[in-house]
């Protein structure tokens, strides 16, 4: 982590010293003088850089000695990334004076959060775990005014500023989803995955896989579906999507019954057997381990960390990702992402320039290196490299062979109304709720109940 120190000039000590008790007198106190002059010069320089970075919200000029504030962080900040965490926020008290206190909410932030938001109590910083635009806008001062923004990624800076252009939180992190994959058996079946452009091109390489003998894809159900349905974005909402349903999912007036092409689609590989035969017992790290061990081939929803987790796993495969498909030849392909780790601060906060000064800090390039390092995840601002790192090497290298390529937020956060995330999930266990072949006969019904529960929760928020 950066140091900051303050030079002290202490040449014309060092002269005085050496010289006192000398013959030449006169000569030595010349000489002392005139290098007290230049030390004083220099100190003065020095000052006058400390001013100018001042003038610019430096570091240098940072004294919030005995000023209180409060940073609530949540659940997602474990292990290693919230030891460094805790460690930068004290070397910030430490640098500063500041006393900015850290609040771990844990898996409890977001219901905390609600709470504060009623009462309207918001910490001074808190962070927004994919809401900032959403849920959190309204309690959210603007940041776009911030040094810090132009060195946003184009990913997260879409999915942390809204409509108006207010950013609403600090990316640090980002997660994003795609297709993850075992590039190594992919080589060995000559199969390009970058070629995949279309959800067609993807079946021609499920139905390859499955004829060569090779599970195409693990599936971790035990812990629910949902995070299939993100791919939602492809068919309803993103740029270039099959059918530009985005509005209708705002105003309430989208029909899943109408549109069940999603459902149609994983009803298809449901009755190709393109999925692993546990795929409602096995859990998410269950599921990538068979994807790293090469007993299946792809995983429709993973990360990047997924793709280093797996090379850890197993280093003697190689490991990639790709953005889902687009549904149609034309469309685009989209990476889903949302914020990792993205701080916002309170708009009634009275401690802003305090909270300004930390989010400088932590995106000092140094400083965010190492807590980038300590997440896995991928950085939100272009300010770092991870060239060591393999999964963001395969991310970025997934980036030049997509043209038509979107990022767009998690559809459900986005799209549809709070609590809906269960019903994603359950909607797909009724479509995998059969044998074999069987489950293009459940696609009415799971679209009706998918309608059901968007039309009961929309009433529901619009009370």
């Amino acid at each position: 982590m950066k140091k900051r120190t303050i030079s002290v000039c202490l040449a014309a000590a060092m002269v005085l010293t050496a010289c006192s008790g000398g013959t030449e007198t006169a000569q030595t106190e010349a000489a002392a003088e005139q290098m007290t002059a230049a030390a004083a010069e220099t100190e003065a320089e020095a000052a006058g850089e400390e001013t100018e970075a001042g003038a610019e919200g430096g570091e240098a000029a940072w004294d919030f000695t005995g000023i209180k504030a409060e940073i609530d962080i949540d659940g997602t900040i474990i292990d290693k990334a919230l030891n460094t965490f805790e460690s930068m926020v004290a070397e910030f008290n430490e640098m500063t004076g500041a006393e900015l206190e850290l609040v771990v909410n844990g898996d409890d932030h977001e219901s905390i959060m609600k709470t504060r938001m009623a009462s309207n109590d918001m910490p001074d910083m808190f962070t927004t775990h994919g809401w900032s635009t959403i849920r959190y806008n309204e309690f959210c001062y603007d940041l776009s005014g911030e040094p810090w923004v132009g060195d946003m990624v184009e990913s997260a800076a879409a999915v942390v500023t809204d409509a108006n252009g207010k950013v609403c939180t600090c990316p640090l992190t980002e997660w994003v989803y795609g297709i993850a994959y075992n590039e190594t058996i992919m080589e060995e079946n000559g199969i390009d995955m970058y070629a995949v452009q279309t959800w067609d091109d993807l079946f021609e390489v499920l139905t390859t896989l499955k004829a060569n003998g090779i599970t195409p894809i693990s599936m971790g159900g035990k812990n629910g579906f949902g995070g299939y349905l993100e791919m939602c974005n492809v068919f309803y909402s993103a740029d270039g999507a099959m059918y530009d349903g985005a509005e209708e999912l705002m105003n309430g007036t989208f029909s899943f019954v109408d549109h069940p092409e999603i459902f149609q689609r994983f009803a298809e590989v449901y009755d190709n057997g393109w999925f692993i035969e546990d795929l409602f017992t096995a859990d998410p790290d269950t599921a990538r381990n068979y994807v790293a061990a090469g007993d299946a081939a792809m995983l429709l929803w993973g990360s990047p960390e997924w793709v280093d987790l797996m090379k850890t796993i197993n280093d003697a495969s190689d490991f990639a990702i790709i953005p889902t498909p687009a549904v149609e030849e034309g469309g685009n392909a989209a990476y889903t992402v949302g914020e990792g780790t993205a701080i916002a601060i309170s708009k009634d906060t009275q401690n802003l320039e305090l909270c300004q000064a930390f989010l400088q800090f932590m995106t000092d390039p140094e400083n965010l290196k190492e807590y980038v390092d300590a997440t896995g995840a991928v950085s939100g601002f272009s300010t770092i490299t991870q060239d060591d790192t393999y999964s963001l090497n395969q991310y970025n290298e997934s980036l030049e062979h997509f043209d038509n390529l979107v990022f767009t937020n998690f559809f459900d956060r986005e799209y549809l109304p709070s609590g809906m995330w269960n019903y994603m999930s359950e909607s797909l266990a009724m479509l995998f709720d059969c044998n074999v072949g069987e489950a293009q006969g459940q696609v009415g019904a799971v679209a009706e109940y998918m309608q059901q529960n968007y039309e009961d929760l929309y009433a529901t928020a619009a009370e």
